[in-house]
């Protein structure tokens, strides 16, 4: 997949070649070579990298939230992936020229993914083993999560010392890790809302017919402790003294067919006779 051109600009100098080739000239004793002939090697893969490059950057760009936020981005010049006749052409020339099983492996790839643009499949099916984390950053991009209301100095942990019989002290911590933190601005007044996302399915509850009925409840009381503990906790003056609180949320997965929130109910936790 590989040729070598020779020229008198870029590459590596061939002394060999420029010796033979090339007339010097006496200065002072000393023999002078004004033309250095070079050599770069040229691979004429390059264009199927600047597309493997482009296919990359679009996938980071449109899926990568789903994949642990991956990222991708390259120095190499963009392709224009709406030009697919023209890279099909150019990828199947590859193919039909190189015979590196992983080059090989590639060019279907590539392919494959142009053939779905091509066909503008607006349905995407995924199955993964960790729908909880795939779920979590969408909500967090939906919603809008703010990094910087994640400040350590407004998220407390929970210091500990352990002093042993005989050891040197020990010191952790417990993080606090609030999923989303969103500043709501209303009437001019800005409000922390705190959001905690569920992965648990509610179409268990399609089933319960009468309202009075009594069901296993949403998320355990682990999850209602530390979420309310949340919102108790929470130096919201390391933010800024004007933020006052406000709302607490679980967010459910839940089949609606659009990007909205639904009200789905409330829980509260009760203290004493109140």
């Amino acid at each position: 997949m590989n040729n070598t051109q020779w020229n008198k600009n870029r590459g590596k100098i061939h002394w060999g070649r420029t010796i033979k080739k090339t007339t010097p000239f006496v200065q002072d004793d000393n023999l002078v070579l004004l033309n250095l002939i070079k050599r770069k090697h040229v691979s004429e893969f390059d264009i199927v990298s600047k597309i493997h490059a482009s296919v990359m950057e679009q996938i980071a760009e449109r899926f990568g939230l789903l994949f642990h936020g991956f990222s991708f981005k390259s120095r190499l010049t963009h392709v224009n992936l709406n030009d697919i006749s023209k890279l099909k052409r150019i990828l199947n020339k590859t193919y039909i020229n190189t015979n590196v099983r992983r080059e090989k492996m590639l060019i279907r790839n590539l392919l494959t993914y142009l053939n779905l643009i091509y066909t503008n499949q607006s349905e995407l099916s995924i199955v993964t083993t960790e729908f909880h984390v795939l779920f979590e950053n969408s909500f967090k991009q939906f919603i809008g999560d703010q990094k910087e209301l994640h400040n350590p100095e407004a998220v407390p942990d929970a210091l500990w010392s352990i002093e042993l019989p005989g050891q040197n002290p020990i010191l952790a911590k417990n993080r606090q890790i609030p999923d989303s933190l969103v500043v709501r601005i209303e009437q001019q007044q800005q409000y922390l809302d705190i959001y905690e996302t569920k992965y648990y399915d509610l179409s268990y509850y399609k089933n319960i017919q009468h309202a009075n009925m009594h069901a296993n409840a949403l998320a355990d009381w682990y999850s209602v402790g530390k979420q309310f503990f949340y919102e108790y906790s929470y130096n919201r003056q390391a933010i800024s003294d004007n933020l006052e609180q406000g709302k607490n949320y679980f967010v459910f997965p839940w089949p609606i067919g659009s990007l909205k929130t639904l009200k789905a109910g409330h829980v509260d936790i009760k203290v004493g006779n109140g």
